[in-house]
């Protein structure tokens, strides 16, 4: 049965390729309960393990499913946008563990924090804070395996490189103090925990909502190369 598929009908009997975003968002709802439930591993009380299945469902596979709504995702460009704001999490997932370190300790997680030690531990997600912006204007300049010809990233690379330049130092500005005090950072004023929040799926989309709008072009087409590859 030939796409759009307009009735309720249609769309429940579509072939699984055509579900994408369903079992992104199915997966993404699956991690939540791995991070959790005691039954699933809860992998909160697992160190690193937990910022791993905090990114990759808020960081790479929610991106890559609003990618879905409108094109399909057996390209480079998703996953690669995806991947950013995944690497940036992985790190920021343990800002919100500085200030409730008493919390996890009565609660037996074993947050870095907890196993490293404050500065420590401040020191290891400071690299996340700045890597992943970097990687911005490169993909607007490397070539897509898929498609040599073109950039990883369709969005305009003036603005995606301009978009690194201002993040990078704001990485480095709020993830680097962090770690350079020895004291347990206090409340969420704390700089580095506001930026995770604000890049983050939980506190709100403005950061990613910015990101993802410069990395896909704004002229009211899918970006090059996808365009005839909806779903």
């Amino acid at each position: 049965m030939p796409y759009p598929y307009d009735t309720w009908g249609q769309k429940l009997t579509a072939p699984l390729g055509e579900h994408v975003t369903f079992f992104l968002y199915l997966a993404g709802f699956l991690f939540t309960f791995i991070y959790s439930a005691p039954e699933l591993g809860r992998t909160k009380i697992r160190g690193m393990l937990a910022n791993f299945t905090i990114a990759i469902p808020r960081g790479v596979l929610l991106k890559v499913a609003g990618w879905a709504m409108v094109a399909h995702v057996a390209f480079t460009e998703p996953w690669y946008i995806g991947g950013v704001i995944g690497l940036f999490l992985l790190g920021a997932a343990s800002t919100k563990d500085f200030a409730d370190m008493e919390g996890d300790r009565a609660g037996g997680c074993k947050t870095l924090p907890l196993l490293y030690g404050v500065r420590k531990a401040a020191w290891m997600i400071s690299p996340f804070f700045i890597l992943p912006w970097l990687l911005v204007p490169l993909g607007a300049y490397l070539p897509d395996p898929q498609n040599p010809a073109h950039p990883i990233l369709t969005g305009n690379p003036y603005i995606l490189t301009a978009f690194g330049a201002i993040f990078t130092p704001l990485g480095r500005l709020h993830g680097l103090p962090a770690a350079a005090r020895p004291r347990l950072p206090r409340g969420d004023g704390e700089p580095s925990v506001v930026e995770a929040y604000v890049s983050d799926d939980d506190g709100g989309s403005g950061g990613v909502c910015v990101g993802v709008c410069v990395l896909v072009r704004l002229d009211g087409e899918l970006p090059l190369g996808h365009a005839d590859e909806r779903l």
